[in-house]
């Protein structure tokens, strides 16, 4: 019952989202040692409690780490020894989060006996705009070799959804329907 202006103004909006939210990866800190395997990475032994090891991002140092406490963590482990190495990917990376959302409406153009309609659309993918963080690298900074300072250290963003871009992207369409 709303008068016709009224009505164009602030009725028929359409509002959709699409959230995705995803645990962090698995990784795990090597010891750059070559005892039981192939390859020069057994897994370093966890000698510590697994407490300090939960993700949470930090800054120290101007470097983006991804423990609380880098020296902290860093402390957990030791190398391989004899034919004892540690466990693999027992750690999880930071947490994903992305938020993508739309706004529409329809406007009738013509109430004639073809309908004409003018659709107008934005969208916002990464509509938060804010950043989601890579794990620590495997080959570099969860090495026991790596000095300290540089253990846990995250080299830099996810790129949400394949896109080439990591910031807030923005979109708009006007369509004519007859």
């Amino acid at each position: 019952n709303m008068p016709r202006w009224a009505d164009e103004a602030i009725g028929g909006w359409e509002l959709s989202g699409l959230p995705s939210w995803h645990t962090g990866n698995r990784y795990m800190a090597n010891s750059v040692a070559f005892l039981m395997s192939y390859s020069n990475e057994d897994p370093a032994i966890l000698t510590g409690s697994l407490a300090p090891m939960k993700s949470h991002v930090t800054v120290q140092n101007g470097q983006v780490y991804a423990f609380k406490n880098y020296q902290t963590a860093y402390n957990q482990y030791t190398g391989p020894v004899a034919f004892q190495m540690g466990s693999r990917n027992n750690l999880r990376g930071p947490n994903f989060f992305d938020l993508d959302l739309g706004l529409g409406k329809t406007f009738p153009v013509s109430r004639a006996r073809e309908n004409v309609n003018l659709k107008f659309r934005v969208d916002a993918f990464n509509a938060l705009n804010h950043p989601n963080f890579q794990n620590p690298s495997f080959e570099n900074n969860m090495d026991l070799t790596a000095a300290p300072n540089e253990f846990g250290v995250i080299p830099g963003t996810v790129i949400p959804n394949g896109s080439d871009q990591a910031a807030r992207v923005l979109q708009g369409a006007l369509r004519l329907e007859f």
